[in-house]
């Protein structure tokens, strides 16, 4: 008997044992499972009021991942130079919407890293989970093998590059390369990309690998311009004041809204962008490029749906809603009813290029609205006139520039030739900014086609001296 007791003793603390081993692996599966390995990096990579929607729309971004998706804050790296929530000519200090009588996106919107540190060079090494910039304090990507990333960008693009707002430049081989250093480090699983700016298909067309599971998105093809949205008159916010300029871009409100409506857990990465894509289309071509055997994921994998259903924000956009550059090409207005809400967001669309210049009508157009102007009202709308037609000059000055250093008869900044001379592309660059005077903008960076075209053309590597002397010709002229 007593024999009998020992031996089930023993079986039964054996038994024991196992399970003491067990449950505490099995606990610990379940924990792993249960903890967010959800990663991502927002940049908005431009300043100053006409560019507002990019600020506004990281910081939609950002609360769409983290208050909507559960993300937790100190797993997502914004980038802004954030002037534009403190700008003198914002009516609304603090607060930035991004869709008409939206909510203020600004609250509770943290950035990691602004003004001068809003980089190439920094955002490359968060990114690349850069060990030195984390010991310095700053705040760096510490995925693993096994993250799910998400990458938002909103810059002024133009070929083979991003906008910074000092400025700088993130070109698409420096990107490409960051990416794949990424991938030798083990800091992703699978990694979806969303590219706002125009020509932002040229980073990764024909450069960007197939095969290391990273997924991406632009706004618009390597040889369009990227709309913004929203813009004035249809800018109302707070139940009806304006804010002068453009809340969104196209494709930034496009997928941000869709996501906000959808239910994530059955939407793909494909079925968003086929929407996407769809109801871009009448302005500019999203497009795809990089590893598709993925994109039957479902969203939430990389945007993590919340459980709770988004919250919904009444349209009242003005009785008419069309742009104001809009209005001078076609002055037959369109009324508003919520059944054409989409048509709006079309029609009070801007070639991004052309944001200054709108906002400079606009705000024109606002003070000779006002009634009973005081002094310094008509003192601001004479600056303002001033600064549009300088606008205008610059602009003309900048286009016979390019006229002069293409030869008579083959400008022709339609057609799209992949950048893969970087080194040409980033000489002439240079050259550009020392003898014309100033960094390429928004409206300067279109022509950076006619750079790529001379750069794939060179004979030989040593026959860029001509290009450089064609340039500074052009720019002396």
């Amino acid at each position: 008997m007593i024999g009998r007791r020992l031996i089930l003793t023993k079986l039964l603390l054996e038994l024991y044992l196992c399970t003491a081993q067990v449950i505490p692996r099995e606990f610990q599966k379940q924990q792993q499972q249960q903890t967010p390995n959800h990663w991502a990096i927002i940049v908005s990579g431009s300043k100053d009021i006409w560019n507002y929607r990019h600020q506004a729309g990281a910081c939609h971004a950002y609360q769409l991942l983290t208050e909507n998706g559960g993300i937790p804050k100190e797993q997502v790296i914004h980038f802004s130079f954030d002037d534009v929530s403190r700008h003198r000519e914002n009516p609304f200090k603090g607060e930035l919407f991004n869709k008409p009588n939206g909510p203020n996106v600004y609250e509770g919107c943290s950035i990691d890293y602004r003004e001068k540190d809003v980089t190439p060079e920094k955002f490359i090494k968060a990114l690349t989970g850069n060990k030195e910039m984390e010991n310095q304090g700053n705040k760096v990507l510490k995925s693993n093998r096994e993250s799910k990333v998400f990458i938002y960008l909103a810059n002024h693009g133009a070929h083979g590059l991003l906008a910074f707002p000092q400025l700088d430049y993130l070109f698409a081989d420096e990107f490409v390369e960051a990416l794949k250093l990424m991938k030798d480090k083990g800091l992703y699983g699978e990694m979806v990309i969303y590219m706002e700016g125009s020509n932002s298909a040229s980073i990764f067309e024909d450069l960007l690998p197939e095969d290391i599971k990273i997924y991406s998105l632009s706004a618009a093809g390597p040889k369009e311009t990227a709309f913004a949205t929203y813009c004035y008159p249809n800018d109302l916010v707070k139940g009806g004041e304006h804010i002068g300029t453009c809340l969104g871009d196209l494709f930034t409100a496009n997928f941000i809204e869709d996501s906000e409506k959808s239910d994530l857990e059955k939407e793909t990465l494909s079925m968003q962008f086929k929407k996407v894509r769809a109801n871009s289309k009448a302005f500019q071509t999203v497009t795809q490029h990089g590893d598709t055997s993925f994109t039957n994921e479902a969203i939430s994998n990389f945007l993590t749906n919340s459980h709770k259903s988004a919250e919904t924000y009444p349209l009242e956009p003005p009785p008419y809603s069309l742009s104001i550059l809009h209005q001078l090409l076609h002055p037959f207005q369109t009324p508003y009813s919520p059944e054409l809400h989409s048509f709006n967001r079309h029609a009070s669309a801007i070639n991004a290029r052309d944001t200054k210049i709108h906002y400079l009508m606009s705000r024109i157009t606002m003070l000779r609205a006002k009634q009973n102007p005081d002094e310094s009202d008509m003192i601001r709308l004479h600056k303002l006139s001033l600064a549009l037609t300088m606008e205008l000059h610059r602009r003309m000055r900048v286009d016979h520039v390019f006229e002069e250093f293409v030869a008579k008869g083959d400008r022709d900044t339609t057609t799209y030739i992949p950048p893969k001379n970087f080194k040409c592309l980033k000489r002439l660059m240079e050259v550009y900014e020392r003898s014309c005077g100033n960094k390429m903008d928004e409206y300067e960076l279109q022509y950076t086609n006619l750079f790529v075209q001379e750069c794939e053309k060179l004979p030989v590597p040593s026959a860029i001296d001509a290009l450089v002397h064609r340039l500074q010709k052009a720019c002396g002229h």
